[in-house]
């Protein structure tokens, strides 16, 4: 089957017809491809490592991540611990709360 290229913006009747393509296309070069209903842009497709950058890039951005760190330091020097995936799950639920807000 031939490559098939996409500019990174492609229409909903395009991209359900060559879902496949255009998933592997976008696992293969991992960019995003943008998809456009009525040629507005509605909805983007990304890897999961991709979407995760995102969300890490938020975070770290956040002044809450930065009382949280230092929360977290202060729990290590104290012989505490916790694992990453439980910190990053908790500042992602209390940044949904803030942003609500």
């Amino acid at each position: 089957m031939a490559t098939m290229s996409f500019t990174g913006t492609i229409s909903a009747t395009d991209f359900r017809h060559r879902l496949k393509a255009a998933l592997d296309e976008v696992d293969r070069s991992g960019d995003f491809l943008v998809i456009t209903r009525r040629g507005e842009p509605r909805f983007v497709v990304l890897t999961l490592d991709s979407y995760e950058n995102l969300i890490d890039a938020k975070l770290v951005a956040s002044p809450l991540l930065q009382k949280r760190l230092s929360e977290a330091r202060a729990h290590y020097a104290a012989g505490e611990g916790g694992s990453y995936e439980v910190l990053r799950q908790e500042l992602l639920e209390e940044s949904d709360n803030t942003d609500a807000s």
